[in-house]
């Protein structure tokens, strides 16, 4: 668990600044969101579930799915890990459901629920080395139903930088179009439509013949100004209530007054209050503490209270707790024939860390066999 959740706090932390960076360069500008949005039908008279997993103020995401056009049958689900942002997502009547969380680690949504996935996401590596076009990718797949759209907006050199996420694609979904936008020069940004299929199909011929055609970039059409009724992809309907789980790995700070007073977490937060500016100076522990940190932590008082320090950046709160539990499970004995039953006694401990933004990780880990004592009755 501590190399997880070590990679999940820096994932976190290296996405912030790269939305810094990148705010306001690559969000789909409202002439291409508007000629994406020719491409599509949605249902008339059923509701259709649309997921946008970097979805900034969620205008782009209203704008493709015609909710901002009248269209009241979508309804839009938007993920945005920058704060600014997503309150402005949170203010926008267009999106139904918003969640500030990062994509990439901190989310629990239904899966193979939702009929419509609209993607622009960051551009870059990740410190995974891996980049996060492809990232995003594997992980909106993991929500979007057979025979969902797909409308991903990337720079098109992605493709032909590695060759596995062509094959990644093509194994999943039928594409369906594949164009460049207007000012192409500018971002080099190309617009993927694709239909997912009902199972992982590999095919190594259309994998080539698709990134064969995005190499060739000056022969991709450019997005159209209209596309005819007949030749636009008509998205299924998908009901809002299959969506089980929608929610991100932090508590909004908005909220926080609404957590019942027994709640050891709202408890936290009330803490977290007496800070100055809490959820600004509230950092991220220098290291998440893992397995072999966190019964020490819970012992020591350490595990307990504001640690850190704002001149470092690194001010959370942690608070953890020692539980003591059983088990047991019954053999009997091919010789006497007598059932002897084993209990073992063992401590199960929790720490919760607050971070910035009011995020909230929760570690557990349990003592090994040889910790715990056993015992054993004859029955």
């Amino acid at each position: 668990m501590s190399d997880n959740s070590n990679i999940s706090s820096q994932s976190s932390f290296d996405r912030v600044l790269f939305n810094d960076k990148k705010m306001g360069a690559y969000f789909t500008d409202m002439t291409d969101a508007l000629l994406l949005r020719n491409f599509f039908k949605f249902p008339d008279n059923e509701p259709c579930c649309c997921i946008d997993p970097s979805c900034g103020d969620g205008v782009a995401l209203a704008t493709v799915t015609g909710k901002s056009s009248g269209n009241r049958n979508v309804v839009n689900f938007g993920v945005e890990l920058d704060r600014e942002r997503y309150q402005e997502c949170k203010n926008n009547p267009y999106v139904d459901y918003a969640i500030m969380a990062d994509f990439m680690q901190e989310v629990r949504i239904s899966r193979d629920v939702f009929t419509f996935g609209y993607l622009n996401p960051p551009y870059g590596e990740s410190l995974l080395k891996e980049r996060y076009e492809k990232i995003f990718f594997k992980r909106i797949d993991n929500y979007l139903a057979p025979g969902a759209y797909l409308c991903m907006v990337v720079p098109y050199y992605i493709f032909t930088e590695d060759p596995v996420l062509a094959r990644l694609i093509t194994n999943r979904y039928d594409i369906m179009t594949c164009v460049k936008f207007r000012e192409f020069e500018k971002f080099k940004q190309i617009a993927l439509i694709a239909r997912k299929k009902s199972d992982n199909q590999p095919n190594l011929e259309m994998a080539k013949a698709f990134q064969d055609y995005v190499s060739n970039i000056d022969g991709m059409y450019i997005i159209p100004d209209t596309v005819p009724e007949d030749k636009r992809y008509a998205i299924p309907p998908s009901n809002p209530d299959d969506v089980k789980v929608f929610e991100g790995m932090g508590i909004d700070v908005d909220i926080v007054a609404q957590i019942p007073s027994q709640s050891h977490v709202g408890s936290m937060f009330s803490e977290a209050t007496k800070i100055k500016d809490a959820f600004g100076t509230i950092g991220r522990p220098p290291i998440m503490p893992g397995k072999s940190h966190i019964y020490m932590l819970a012992t020591s008082g350490f595990g307990r209270g504001i640690v850190g320090s704002e001149e470092n950046r690194d001010k959370h709160l942690q608070r953890g707790r020692v539980i003591e539990g059983t088990e047991s499970h019954s053999v009997t004995d091919p010789v006497t024939k007598k059932v002897v039953q084993t209990v073992r006694h063992f401590k199960k401990t929790i720490v919760t860390i607050v971070q910035a933004g009011g995020k909230v990780t929760k570690l557990e880990s349990f003592g090994s066999k040889k910790d715990g004592k056993e015992e054993k009755v004859s029955v």
